[in-house]
């Protein structure tokens, strides 16, 4: 379930600290803006979510957070701050492939994959780049990357997150929220994209 997080100064330095650690980091941080505490609505097929990670996806991943041999809600209340930050770096960032993607892009890919599924996000970049569209992220995806111009990427990246949203049966509940988490994503990249190019141009690169 998302929070009100619009409209909020986007944490990105300048000028930028783009190590990969940084870059989780910074990312997470606008990511987590749009993942409440403990929910468990009715309407959402996750089941019981604590700060963005559902029961489903624990049963997924098949981990049992306190060990007792039942993946169940007390394992989504059982969940630390750590072991969150874990998961959405192993299972989201890593699986997306965010530290080869451009600082901005890969906020966008690491919100996507957070909210609509990895292999989503990995074939909804894949369309963006027009290239062969099977969800699976290697030399050829990451040199049209490389190629690419990164603000018209990410447009096109979001657009086809919009799409999707717009197909789901659960729009009317949830539309509004999604519809506001990816405008501030692609706020929030641009302004990356922004402080980069800033960045550079002062310093003659």
């Amino acid at each position: 379930m998302a929070t009100n997080a619009a409209n909020t100064p986007s944490p990105f330095a300048d000028p930028p600290v783009m190590t990969k650690p940084n870059r989780f980091a910074l990312s997470l941080k606008v990511v987590r803006r749009w993942e409440g505490g403990l929910v468990d609505h009715p309407s959402d097929p996750g089941g019981m979510t604590k700060w963005g990670i559902s029961l489903r996806f624990l049963r997924a991943i098949k981990i049992d957070i306190n060990g007792d041999g039942v993946i169940d809600g007390q394992d989504i209340r059982s969940l630390t701050e750590k072991q969150v930050e874990m998961i959405y770096h192993d299972h989201f960032w890593s699986k997306c492939y965010c530290d080869f993607l451009p600082a901005g892009v890969d906020l966008a890919v690491f919100d996507c994959g957070v909210n609509q599924g990895p292999n989503r996000a990995k074939r909804f970049l894949q369309k963006a780049l027009k290239v062969k569209v099977d969800g699976r992220v290697g030399p050829i995806t990451l040199a049209a990357v490389s190629k690419a111009d990164s603000s018209d990427l990410l447009g096109e990246f979001m657009v086809r997150r919009a799409i999707h949203y717009s197909s789901l049966v659960n729009m009317t509940i949830f539309g509004l929220g999604w519809f506001r988490r990816i405008f501030d994503i692609y706020r929030h990249a641009l302004a990356v994209l922004d402080t980069i190019g800033d960045y550079l141009r002062r310093n003659g690169k």
